[in-house]
């Protein structure tokens, strides 16, 4: 918005907002068109449809629920992102137009974060990345949650490009859970098809909380109940990937690959 004169009157920024909506719209429907020309049709080789007898099997590994449970858990950590522009203007003082740019920050730390997690996933395997990702996400929400109850700006700061980094290297690698949790690879689709039922439900519910959180205490307050619970969901995370790891002992660490010596 500050690129299309946002930080004008109230004429400038309606303006500027139509044409974010209209930019973004019309990036979706070049992405639609793009898969639309590019993505293959399905055919009969590319294995068999959807069938409910391959849903009942899949939901008697615990696994699969304890990956339900950790994809909720970095959920409800990507829908806190949500509050980062409120956090710092509320808290610090910034103006609209940089707390637009805050909130914006995070969303340049998601192709990186991402490739970095599967980066460190093919080296030490998926859950040891997903462990790590939500102690980190843990430590970011402390630090959020200190730097509120301290004035503390720094520490506010470091723990929103801590979470952020986090919450995007989670969103990452978390589906790579399939693979060491032993779901064949036939049954991947409909797989993913159940951990959403229940890993996407932060949709229906966290929307609500984050409002009776925020307006239940104007202010610095509210900000700070909401990042204690978004540590507690980040402390979930962390057991309950720390328990799909004991489990399942996950795939031992990748050795670097070598040269191959020359004949």
């Amino acid at each position: 918005m500050a690129w299309l004169g946002g930080d004008g009157g109230a004429a400038e920024q309606a303006a500027a907002f139509r044409g974010v909506v209209l930019g973004a719209t019309t990036l979706t429907l070049a992405a639609g068109a793009l898969v639309y020309g590019v993505v293959p049709e399905p055919t009969a080789t590319t294995g068999p449809r959807w069938r409910l007898a391959d849903v009942l099997p899949l939901a008697r590994r615990p696994t699969l629920w304890l990956q339900g449970v950790i994809v909720v858990c970095a959920y409800v950590a990507y829908k806190g992102t949500d509050d980062v522009s409120l956090l710092v203007r509320d808290v610090l003082g910034y103006t609209e137009l940089e707390a637009a740019s805050v909130g914006t920050l995070s969303f340049w730390l998601r192709p990186v974060s991402a490739v970095a997690a599967g980066l460190v996933a093919d080296r030490l395997g998926g859950w040891r990345t997903v462990a790590a990702g939500f102690a980190l996400l843990l430590l970011g929400d402390l630090a959020v949650v200190s730097g509120i109850t301290n004035l503390a700006h720094g520490a506010i700061l470091a723990g929103i490009v801590a979470t952020g980094v986090a919450v995007y290297a989670l969103r990452g690698v978390y589906f790579a859970l399939l693979a060491e949790g032993g779901v064949p690879v036939a049954l991947t689709g409909t797989a993913v098809g159940v951990v959403s039922v229940i890993g996407y439900t932060p949709d229906v519910f966290f929307g609500p909380l984050m409002g009776a959180l925020l307006d239940g205490a104007p202010g610095a307050q509210g900000h700070r109940h909401l990042f204690v619970v978004l540590g507690l969901f980040a402390a979930v995370g962390l057991v309950a990937s720390l328990g799909f790891g004991a489990m399942t002992g996950g795939p031992p660490p990748r050795a670097p690959s070598t040269p191959s010596a020359s004949p």
